[in-house]
């Protein structure tokens, strides 16, 4: 069985979609045939078919009821989230990572929200969330190391369960 990943992240500024692309590239590295999409228009049906998929998201400042409410996912982010909170994709696996800044509250935070979303649609975690301390630029190595461990436990886990 051909390995698939898919990478979906929500991203503001553009270092979270450059994120996403270098685990795409690093998946496609080690034989895993990954596609890398944007959140905005998906639907939660489109996370079905694949070995593994990849949540990524920035960790945003929004606004309730005129007051401002730190480390919180993109209104994009948290649409699809909210919408795909009933699907449920047993034994899938999945990763996630996230874009903040160490200054704020709740420290790149979109990673717990998107645990959340993982608990909710039933999958289990390959390795443990990776988050990015301000802009992602000087970080790649440690992008690249967390991918290649991504695609090591996902390939382990479909040699197990041949």
């Amino acid at each position: 069985m051909k390995l698939n990943a898919l990478v979906v992240y929500a991203s503001n500024s553009g270092n979270t979609r450059m994120v996403a692309e270098r685990i795409g590239e690093r998946l496609r590295e080690a034989g895993v045939d990954a596609t890398v999409r944007d959140v905005f228009g998906m639907k939660p049906a489109d996370l079905r078919g694949y070995s593994l998929v990849v949540f990524g998201s920035c960790t945003w400042l929004t606004m309730i009821d005129g007051k401002p409410l730190q480390a919180q996912l993109p209104e994009h982010m948290h649409r699809f989230a909210h919408s795909a909170e009933h699907t449920r994709l047993p034994g899938s696996r999945f990763a996630v990572f996230a874009l903040g800044r160490h200054e704020y509250t709740g420290f790149a935070a979109a990673a717990s929200h998107l645990r959340v979303l993982v608990h909710k649609l039933g999958g289990a975690e390959l390795v443990q969330p990776l988050k990015i301390d301000g802009f992602p630029h000087h970080q790649l190595e440690t992008v690249d190391v967390w991918a290649d461990q991504a695609a090591a436990n996902l390939k382990r886990d479909a040699a197990v369960a041949r």
